[in-house]
This record gives C-alpha cells, structure tokens and sequence, in this order.
C-alpha cells in the first residue's frame, strides 16, 4: 500500500505505482487539492495499463460537516476516474495530537475514539477495493 499526497508526480511515483497493488490518494477539501488530482489522474491511467491490477481510492481530509466545500469536494472529484471512499478523515484535533506524541490515533485511548473510528471505516473499504 502506498499513501501519496496528490500532487506528487514523476519518475519515481510512476515507478511505485507500477509495484504496489493499492494507493490511497488524501485529498483536502481544497481547490489547490482539486486541480493536483488532475495531475494524479492522468498518471493513474498510464500507469493502469503496466499495472492492470492496481486499485485506487481518493481519501477525503480535514472534513468539516459544516463546510460548503468539504460537501461540495466529493462531487467535484466524481469527475476524475479514481473511485471515492465513503470513509475520510474528519478534521480532528486527535490527528495533531498523535502526530505530536509521535503515536498512532490508536495509541491515544479514549480521546481519540472518533478518530480511530474514521480509520477503521477507511480500513474496512480499502481491504473492499
């Protein structure tokens, strides 16, 4: 599994993505998001034809329930050929939290059970890919 962020291209991505057999794409709720998945598209569909068998899933980040573009981000990227996850990261303090003490969102116990549940719901549809 290969978790890259949508903007990065090149050799060298071409190249993991023709070994690997699923890469999962985070995506903030943002234009600048938006058009770096147009980049991250193109060379899926290159790749795809050396490496029929890779599967791949957009992963919406730092959602806001109340945000207008976090409801609107899923719509907009149901144009590019990359299958959504249902699942996606809320924007949760327990991610900063984790990255501070240097754990896992599992390793923060109880304050993080909103947290480990948007992993879980993630888990569950990528091993479905």
């Amino acid at each position: 599994v290969v978790d890259c962020p949508p903007a990065i291209q090149g050799d060298v991505v071409a190249a993991v993505m023709r070994s690997v057999q699923v890469i999962l794409i985070p995506v903030l709720p943002s234009p600048i998001d938006l058009w770096a998945i147009v980049g991250m598209a193109a060379a899926l569909g290159g790749v795809r034809r050396l490496n029929p068998g890779l599967r791949a899933g957009l992963v919406l980040n730092q959602l806001e329930s109340r945000n207008a573009l976090s409801r609107a981000m899923r719509e907009a990227l149901a144009e590019f050929d990359v299958p959504i996850l249902q699942a996606g990261m809320q924007r949760r303090a327990a991610y900063r939290s984790a990255a501070v003490e240097g754990v896992s969102v599992y390793g923060l116990g109880k304050r993080a059970q909103a947290a480990v549940a948007d992993m879980e719901a993630i888990i569950e549809e990528v091993l479905c890919l």
